[in-house]
């Protein structure tokens, strides 16, 4: 509504509102969100997954050289051209079959462009090895 109020005329909110519906309209275009319940992952299932870092990993030392020692770690690059961000994560792969994985670190890429997002992972892999 801000672009339309401000003189763009790329598109027709009234167009939008029919190729959309109510629910869709609100949260792509206005930044509405969704009903959790309608989510795949509703927060109330994520929220059981979450402990307190500090509390509960001993192995894992945030400040350190190497937060997670020797051990591996998967990093994971989301690339973004345009719309959203990129991002990197760093998860801790579970020691046994049915263990659990540990999200170590993440970082969205605001404004960086891509040599400076390639910097930063290799940063990240000398903090975490493969």
């Amino acid at each position: 509504m801000d672009a339309a109020n401000s003189g763009c005329d790329l598109f027709d909110i009234d167009e939008l509102r029919l190729v959309y519906t109510r629910e869709e309209f609100e949260n792509l275009l206005m930044c509405g969100f969704i009903d959790d319940t309608y989510s795949v992952f509703p927060l109330s299932e994520l929220q059981r997954c979450m402990v307190d870092s500090w509390e509960a990993w001993d192995a894992v030392k945030p400040f350190s050289l190497r937060p997670f020692g020797r051990r591996s770690v998967w990093v994971g690059y989301d690339p973004s051209h345009t719309g959203d961000t990129a991002g990197c994560i760093m998860v801790a792969p579970s020691a046994t079959p049915s263990g659990k994985f540990r999200v170590l670190d993440r970082h969205q890429f605001n404004g960086m462009d891509f040599e400076a997002q390639a910097d930063f992972i290799r940063k990240v892999d000398e903090r975490f090895p493969p």
